[in-house]
């Protein structure tokens, strides 16, 4: 568990008594107010999570590219999903809003003084999309769609094809959402990705697979760089830029989107 969720449970559990019952916890935690000086040990703690979350979702999107690169579709798409779970909860926990758990049940809360608990519902993955949507109603990731579904939801349903759906692998073949990344190849299709300003390819079925997860990353780091700096040490940039290549070497843009991270 992160270091926010660790200090709100550690804080239900104390009003609750160690002895308490699952429901009595679970009721601790709605009837949880905090004081501002638990406020402000939280938002630190969140601070801190957000750059380790932040990090994870820069390493799975490398791990994304890397099993692009070596045509393992399936990889790529688990982990380019992942990558756009790891940047927001690297958002939320930089806007102060912490994700945890009493046993199976989610709840969040806000390091604010006199914020309570809300309970929330389902796995981690959902109550974390649910989090971002009820906070950015109207932010594009939440509001435009990708094939007349949600855009975060298509992601997720291609997660769920590659992990759970789809009895066999499409390898050597690669799947729908991968036939232009395929055809052009991957340093091409970064190339114009990143530098689109416009959402031509973010929100395109054929395209957001890798396209969504760039510009997720690309704005979640603004956000969590403002409640501090994005902190990667020399040797965990170097190995995110030196990572993201295809049979030509490296992918410049990559690195340079990295190095502006740092």
């Amino acid at each position: 568990m992160n270091r926010g969720g660790i200090y709100v449970v550690n804080l239900v559990e104390a009003m609750a008594g160690a002895t308490a019952t699952k429901a009595a916890r679970k009721d601790a935690a709605k009837r949880l107010r905090f004081s501002s000086s638990q406020a402000g040990t939280l938002a630190l703690a969140l601070k801190e999570d957000s750059q380790d979350f932040f990090y994870s979702a820069c390493m799975t999107l490398v791990d994304g590219l890397r099993g692009l690169h070596c045509g393992f579709y399936t990889w790529a798409t688990v982990k380019l999903y992942y990558s756009v779970f790891y940047s927001l909860r690297a958002w939320l926990a930089a806007e102060g809003v912490c994700s945890f758990y009493l046993h199976t049940s989610p709840f969040s809360v806000e390091a604010a003084a006199g914020a309570i608990g809300v309970a929330g519902k389902g796995t981690t993955h959902v109550h974390v999309q649910s989090l971002f949507a009820r906070r950015n109603p109207q932010h594009r990731f939440v509001a435009q769609t990708i094939d007349q579904v949600m855009a975060l939801d298509w992601l997720t349903q291609r997660r769920e094809d590659s992990n759970y759906k789809t009895p066999r692998f499409s390898e050597p073949i690669a799947p729908r959402h991968f036939n232009e990344v395929e055809k052009y190849g991957i340093r091409r299709c970064v190339a114009a990705y990143l530098a689109d300003t416009t959402d031509v390819y973010t929100f395109d079925k054929d395209h957001a697979m890798l396209a969504l997860p760039l510009k997720v990353i690309g704005e979640a780091v603004a956000v969590v760089r403002g409640s501090g700096a994005v902190r990667f040490a020399h040797n965990e940039l170097s190995m995110l830029s030196s990572s993201c290549c295809d049979d030509a070497g490296p992918i410049a843009q990559m690195a340079t989107m990295f190095k502006t991270f740092a």
